[in-house]
């Protein structure tokens, strides 16, 4: 299992994805933060676009997405080390999830925010922090 335990660092990887079935987007704008204790990893790939990280904020920069591609993914590491005060806890790794886009058929400003990602994350694990033995 992939359980978290105070005062061991563990390492998680994001899968972000775009889907895009009815217009062409341009402009299209993913920012999210990091919070307090969790740490960038620089091991990313991006399928388009460029993934940058600065002060606590990731930015995906896309400038566009014709409807023949239908996905879009980026991939990157997170780690984070809790301490007692996490123990029975599911902590935050990915907060204020923002995608912004323009549709380039009726240039509408399409803007979607998404849940923040926690590190209950798979079927093997309640995410929740572990005291160490």
């Amino acid at each position: 299992s992939s359980d978290l335990i105070v005062g061991k660092k563990t390492t998680y990887q994001i899968d972000m994805e775009i889907n895009n079935s009815i217009n062409e987007l341009k402009n299209i704008i993913i920012t999210a933060t990091l919070p307090k204790g969790v740490t960038w990893i620089y091991n990313s790939s991006v399928d388009a676009g460029n993934l940058n990280y600065n002060n606590n904020k990731l930015t995906w920069n896309i400038n566009r997405m014709p409807t023949s591609v239908n996905t879009l993914k980026g991939t990157f590491k997170l780690s984070i080390t809790p301490n007692e005060a996490d123990v029975n806890k599911l902590l935050t790794l990915l907060q204020d999830i923002k995608i912004e886009a323009i549709d380039s058929v009726s240039g509408d400003t399409i803007t979607l925010e998404n849940p923040p990602i926690t590190t209950n994350l798979s079927s093997d694990s309640s995410g929740l922090v572990q005291p160490a033995n």
